[in-house]
């Protein structure tokens, strides 16, 4: 699945209905590109939970141009985590991550 929502001024709220995802059972790909929406750490956690998605085996996430800060960047490294990824490309670009949240992706 190929979804781009990037720049269409979302909320961290409205990408918790991306959530859904996770119930896809024959989900092996994902490429998300929310990228320039603002997005802050909520969004990030939100989306650090398609870790979740149990079939999923690549993800590209794009979130650059955003906010998530070294919160957001902390939750996000639950899906570096993720085991059951092979791949995984995570784009965090300008989105004011400090060392803390560059610690917590390493």
């Amino acid at each position: 699945l190929d979804l781009c929502l990037k720049y269409n001024r979302l909320a961290d709220e409205d990408v918790r209905v991306l959530l859904a995802l996770r119930n896809m059972p024959k989900l092996r790909k994902l490429s998300l590109n929310l990228s320039g929406n603002g997005l802050g750490y909520g969004a990030a956690t939100a989306v650090g939970l398609l870790r979740e998605a149990v079939a999923l085996d690549t993800l590209e996430l794009n979130l650059a141009n955003n906010q998530v800060g070294d919160v957001g960047a902390a939750a996000l490294a639950s899906v570096v985590a993720a085991r059951q990824l092979r791949r995984l490309r995570l784009d965090v670009l300008h989105n004011r991550i400090g060392r803390s949240g560059a610690a917590a992706l390493a």
